[in-house]
């Protein structure tokens, strides 16, 4: 007897509460931003999509706009290659092992991939 695997639309709702939801709220909380009910952490992930959607304020220039304009295409660039810039490759392995190790995780991402094969 196998295993069935969760709907995707369950697969993704449990990766987001079991991942997405604590790395977010892990860095609100490491700037001291602890929301308080489930309001304040609603109200949270839509200042986040706003900040994300919005466009990027062009500001006058200065003798050190060049210098600006250069770091911040270097740190979109490495941004880019490494998303989770800061983090060394163990402690990134370690997480993804210790997620892998939760069959609720791997079967969501199972049921994933098998939507987005299916996709294609």
């Amino acid at each position: 007897m196998g295993v069935s695997l969760p709907d995707p639309q369950a697969a993704y709702n449990h990766l987001f509460s079991t991942i997405h939801h604590n790395v977010f709220m892990s860095k609100l909380a490491a700037h001291g931003i602890v929301p308080q009910n489930e309001q304040e952490s609603e109200d949270l992930y839509k200042l986040s999509g706003h900040l994300r959607n919005m466009p990027q304020v062009k500001t006058a220039s200065s003798r050190f706009g060049g210098a600006v304009r250069q770091l911040d295409k270097s740190l979109q660039s490495a941004a880019g290659r490494r998303p989770l810039a800061g983090y060394s490759d163990a402690a990134i392995k370690q997480a993804a092992a210790a997620l892998l190790n939760d069959q609720d995780v791997y079967l969501s991402v199972l049921s994933l991939k098998q939507q987005e094969q299916q996709l294609n």
